[in-house]
This record gives C-alpha cells, sequence and structure tokens, in this order.
C-alpha cells in the first residue's frame, strides 16, 4: 500500500544527517526592532558570531518509528569540539489528510542546556511529491519560513531557514545507510509519479 506524502517524506529521510552550520543576521535593523526577547537575540547573535568564528556543525536525526501512528521525532544539535551549544527535540504529528504536519519543538542553548524553551506549534506542508516540505516555525517571537528538499539519491537534503532578519542554508549528508531505501517498492507515494 502507498503511504501519503507526508508519511513518506519523513520516512524517506529517516536516519542520521550533518553538515556545517550556515547561519548569520542579514538585517541588522530588522533584528534590532524584532520583537523577540532580548535573551533569544542574544543567542542568535551569539550563534551568529560564533559561526563566523568557528566551524560548527549540525547533526540532526530523523526517527520514523511510530510513523505508522502519525508521529515523527526530529532531534537537531549544534556543537563545536563534541560541546553542545544547541539542541532542540521536535515532535512531528503527521495530519491524515496526508499533506500537511504540525511540529512541536523544545529548544535548549549551552549553558542552559537543562532548560528547554517550547515554541508554539509549527505547520508543515509537504508537496505531493514527497521531496519538500515547507515549514512556518514560531521562533524566538517572530516567524521562520524553512523549506527542506530531498535530493533525487536521497544522499541530502537541503533546508533554507530565513527570518525577517536571519538566513542560513543547510546542505545536510545522510551519515551511514539510510535504515531503507527512499521510495523503495512497496513504499511508494500515493498519487505520485513514483506510484
Amino acid at each position: 500500500m502507498a503511504h501519503p506524502p507526508n508519511r513518506a517524506y519523513y520516512e524517506a529521510c529517516a536516519g542520521r544527517w550533518a553538515c556545517q552550520l550556515d547561519f548569520a543576521i542579514t538585517d541588522w535593523r530588522a533584528w534590532r526592532g524584532s520583537r523577540m526577547a532580548l535573551v533569544g537575540r542574544l543567542n542568535l547573535l551569539a550563534l551568529a558570531a560564533a559561526v563566523r568564528i568557528a566551524r560548527l556543525r549540525l547533526d540532526t536525526s530523523v526517527d520514523v518509528n511510530d510513523a505508522a501512528r502519525g508521529e515523527v521525532v526530529h532531534t537537531t544539535r549544534v556543537s563545536k569540539w563534541g560541546l553542545t551549544l544547541m539542541r532542540s527535540i521536535d515532535r512531528i504529528t503527521l495530519d491524515a489528510n496526508g499533506r500537511d504536519a504540525t511540529m512541536r519543538v523544545a529548544m535548549s542553548f549551552f549553558p542552559l542546556l537543562w532548560r528547554a524553551e517550547r515554541f508554539p506549534s509549527a505547520a508543515a506542508t509537504i508537496d505531493a511529491s514527497a521531496r519538500r516540505a515547507d515549514y512556518r516555525i514560531p521562533w524566538f517571537g517572530g516567524e521562520m519560513h524553512q523549506s527542506g528538499a530531498l535530493s533525487a539519491d536521497g544522499a541530502t537534503v537541503t533546508l533554507v531557514q530565513a527570518t525577517e532578519f536571519s538566513r542560513g542554508v543547510q546542505v545536510l549528508r545522510r551519515v551511514g545507510n539510510p535504515p531503507c531505501p527512499p521510495f523503495a517498492k512497496g513504499g511508494d507515494v500515493a498519487g505520485s509519479a513514483h506510484a
């Protein structure tokens, strides 16, 4: 039986991914004028400075063990020399309509890694090909638009993350082998060209 696009996308992204972190503040006036709390702005300022000074590593994982029940867990870790600077756990609920998902984010920053900040739920839409996901993420009092594109061979995911004052482009590469080949027989996307 073919899976709907939202499940097929996350199943194709299952496993571990990594890249060098890309993040920059692109509009200082918008950054200063944002509704973001001072602590959030300082966290992002520190992150932007760290990216310029040092090569930070971005590790992420997608766990689809509960995808059949409509739940996916996505984790993210930003680190340098093994020291965690930021981490998040995202719980993604797949919508029964087959295209949408809701993501609940809990994020923490060094040195207060024990204190996770919970963000309002984010909305995601997965395209019919199950190769692209678009997110609207409430982020420190503003909104981040994130688009994710899975390569045809399933070896990379390119994330473009943008706010009114920042931008980052992450080209995540698969770490190790995928749990199963994307779009393997029996896992094709319902209604897609792959079916």
